[in-house]
């Protein structure tokens, strides 16, 4: 018959991959070496029930696939990120001794904290603060930390308000905005 593709797999193959080994359709393609989309259709086609959303979940924990977590978890993308205010955050293992210093049962802290503690050797008191000399959020090389209680580093931000450095940080930073806007209004 024109238009149809022959495949050199069948109804009980796909039935047996699906509901007795439990694999996705996504895990089926590559074994098939046809494309997921393919997979499904060729489902519908058989008359193939699809399953619920909670039990390719339930599939998928019971497989142990849905419990891998971080470096492990396939949708790991290195464990970095930058929050909205610029901090760097890192991933930690639950293994590493610094995983102690994470809060609110998240596995991730600041970038400069993880960087001074390793430099100190152990982990940092949730009383101390670690500051940026540069302004720079993003800038954590040990060299352009240091580490204060929460009293002190007010003390240093209130006197470093009108410091020359920050002053010229948010000239550039006006400089880079006035630019940007002129290079909108070009197009």
């Amino acid at each position: 018959m024109a238009g149809i593709r022959q495949y050199s797999f069948d109804r009980a193959t796909l039935n047996q991959l699906y509901w007795a080994k439990k694999l996705s359709s996504t895990e089926i393609a590559p074994i098939l070496n046809v494309s997921r989309s393919t997979v499904l259709n060729y489902m519908k086609l058989c008359n193939i029930p699809i399953r619920s959303r909670g039990e390719s979940i339930q599939f998928a924990y019971d497989r142990g696939v849905m419990d891998k977590k971080g470096a492990k978890s396939p949708k790991w993308k290195g464990g970095r990120s930058v929050e909205k205010r610029g901090y760097v955050t890192l991933y930690v293992d639950p293994s590493d001794p610094l995983y102690i210093m994470c809060g609110n049962g998240k596995n991730s802290v600041g970038e400069h904290r993880l960087v001074m503690a390793r430099h100190l050797g152990r982990p940092l008191m949730s009383y101390e603060l670690v500051h940026h000399i540069n302004g720079n959020k993003g800038d954590n090389r040990i060299e352009n930390l240091l580490l204060y209680s929460a009293s002190d580093h007010q003390q240093v931000e209130r006197n470093c308000r009108g410091c020359p450095l920050k002053k010229e940080i948010r000239q550039l930073k006006a400089v880079i905005m006035e630019l940007a806007k002129q290079s909108q209004t070009k197009f």
